[in-house]
């Protein structure tokens, strides 16, 4: 029996090695330590999460604009790339890429200046939201005689009947005045009521520095625009497909007519789109543009220009052209310049995806939650990025910081806001998704707060030294079953070993 007991225990010691990580196992999706392990089978592993910012809360009762403008995104961009000041003769510049509505260089972007021709583009702007383009319009003495004095023009004549569209290249590419007074006579009934729709339009693009008086752009002291608002201006115009053809041509011919029956060739001079212009100036990246003289002779030029997947807009505004003695331009300074402008962009940025949509981008824990849950952006970010910048160089930034989600949490459900930060700009931002659905949990659970996690312990512990007690207990009740048994079979076996020896004698 003596001999028998150590068995029994150790038996008993196995039994209780065996239930004792059981009985401390910590609930699903938990470690030991209360650290969540694998979330669904839809968690993906994630990456390591970016430190949160300092970015202030999302309001929730607000709606969300993934314009970044507290970066160098969109034309209210309030920090370009670059800010250096210009070392040129213009009183204005900026550096925009279309592809990403990125702000690469700024400089005076809110300054008023005279926006000169470059006003044709709100003309058009205007003319094509408020008439069809194959619209046939009559030339009238009326809109003739309000063409300025020394003006350009193309000399249309009275009675003559074009096209809207055909108008727009006499606008854009010959910088006709009298085609904008002709179009807007024949769009808006008058050129004041036209200027109107034209100011309308500039306040609901959002310009805040630009007032119009005329529909040409010949000087006016009450005429003024600003970089930042004129490439608000050109941006809706290259929304439409007519205008963004019209805007990259460089020749147009302009067929007859009953009253002008010989054809007329246009010819941009805008010198960094055609090769027919002053020698030195023409870039084959150049897909568009538009020019304009100011009233005191400053050169103005736009130029889009296009290379490794960059679409730029170079701005200069107000250039100072290189005269002669005999009053001749000796160098068309806007067009140096603005090359200057491409050159700094290609050849030092490029435009680069950073986060794929759908991509894990790391995990949190949700309150109450039956599991972890897996954060995704909700749309690919692509950016511009200067040449040589690694990953490491970006910094992730959360708007809602480190605010946690409470269950349940569907799976597509927007979560927060990432914002993608190089240096002290920001370049872009994406909508954070959830990638998983987590359920609320369901089993029973200290609801104070912060003290659950540590309730749940106690509990389990409890648990456990009740079950360790009713352990013994039976291990004991066990041992005196079987000492209680084999003491009455020993007494069975005297008691027939004296019956046996009784019977013998």
């Amino acid at each position: 029996m003596k001999k028998n007991r150590p068995i029994c225990l150790l038996l008993c010691f196995a039994m209780l090695l065996t239930l004792a990580p059981r009985a401390f196992a910590a609930e699903p999706g938990q470690t030991s330590t209360g650290e969540t392990t694998e979330a669904t089978e839809e968690t993906t592993e994630p990456q390591p999460t970016p430190p949160p910012g300092t970015i202030p809360p999302l309001d929730p009762n607000a709606g969300y604009n993934l314009d970044v403008t507290n970066g160098c995104h969109s034309p209210d961009a309030a920090s370009p790339m670059r800010t250096e000041v210009l070392s040129g003769t213009a009183h204005a510049a900026l550096l925009y890429d279309e592809n990403s509505d990125t702000m690469i260089y700024g400089w005076n972007l809110d300054l008023k200046v005279d926006p000169s021709s470059l006003t044709k583009i709100m003309t058009s702007l205007v003319a094509l939201e408020h008439m069809d383009p194959e619209e046939k319009i009559t030339v009238t003495n009326a809109a003739l005689e309000h063409v300025p004095e020394d003006a350009l023009m193309l000399g249309l004549q009275p009675g003559e009947t074009l096209t809207l569209e055909q108008l727009l290249y006499c606008l854009m590419v010959y910088s006709a005045n009298d085609a904008a007074l002709v179009i807007a006579e024949a769009v808006g009934g008058s050129e004041g009521t036209f200027v109107t729709w034209m100011n309308d339009k500039a306040r609901e693009l959002g310009c805040t520095g630009t007032n119009f008086v005329n529909c040409h752009g010949v000087y006016d002291a009450m005429q003024y625009s600003t970089a930042r608002d004129l490439l608000k201006i050109l941006l809706a115009a290259l929304e439409n497909p007519l205008f963004r053809t019209v805007y990259a041509t460089y020749h147009y011919e302009l067929p007859g007519n009953e009253v002008f029956p010989e054809s007329r060739q246009l010819y941009t001079n805008n010198f960094m789109l055609s090769d027919l212009g002053p020698e030195g100036y023409y870039d084959t990246r150049t897909t568009g543009g538009k020019t304009g003289i100011t009233g005191e002779g400053r050169h103005s030029v736009i130029v889009s220009a296009a290379d490794e997947g960059l679409g730029l807009i170079a701005f200069i505004l107000e250039a100072e052209a290189e005269i002669d003695e005999n009053d001749y331009v000796v160098s068309y300074r806007e067009f140096d310049e603005a090359e200057a402008l491409l050159n700094m962009g290609f050849d030092n940025y490029i435009y680069t995806q950073i986060v794929y949509q759908g991509q894990v981008l790391g995990q949190t824990q949700v309150i109450n939650g039956e599991n972890a849950l897996a954060l995704g952006a909700g749309r690919s970010v692509s950016a511009v990025l200067p040449k040589g910048a690694k990953m490491q160089d970006l910094v992730f930034r959360y708007q809602q910081g480190n605010q946690q989600l409470t269950a349940p949490v569907t799976k597509g459900q927007r979560v927060d806001i990432l914002q993608i930060w190089y240096g002290s700009v920001c370049v872009a931002q994406t909508e954070v998704l959830a990638m998983n659905t987590v359920r609320l949990r369901t089993q029973t659970q200290d609801l104070n707060g912060p003290g659950q996690g540590e309730g749940d312990a106690v509990t389990r512990g409890l648990l456990f030294a009740g079950a360790l007690v009713v352990i013994i207990l039976a291990l004991v009740g066990l041992l005196y079953l079987i000492r209680a048994v084999r003491v009455a079979a020993y007494r069975s076996r005297r008691r027939k070993r004296r019956q046996s020896r009784r019977r013998s004698r």
